[in-house]
């Protein structure tokens, strides 16, 4: 038996990850579209790092557009995304 864990969403599908409690030898979260899954722990590291991204992309975003409106600020970027994530978060759910 699998409980739908909403939030949390494959990448590649954008389908909600199904996670499987019981595994053996540790709890896992797959993608039942194709199956990309990995440990609890793992899921939710791979998130953070995808959250902690999408948070410093805005603040990015954010200064970008401040120091541009500004004469007296001067803003150089320095995000640069690494990507490649496996599992994100439906920030609409929340």
């Amino acid at each position: 038996m699998s409980d739908d864990i909403r939030q949390f969403k494959c990448a590649r599908c954008n389908c909600a990850l199904e996670a499987f409690p019981d595994a053996k030898p540790e709890p896992r979260a797959a993608c039942p579209k194709c199956g990309e899954g990995d440990t609890i722990d793992n899921v939710v590291r791979e998130i953070g790092d995808h959250m902690m991204e999408q948070l410093a992309q805005g603040l990015n975003q954010t200064f970008t557009e401040a120091a541009r409106t500004s004469k007296n600020v001067k803003f150089t970027p320095t995000f640069k995304p690494k990507g490649g994530h496996r599992f994100i978060v439906d920030r609409e759910s929340h």
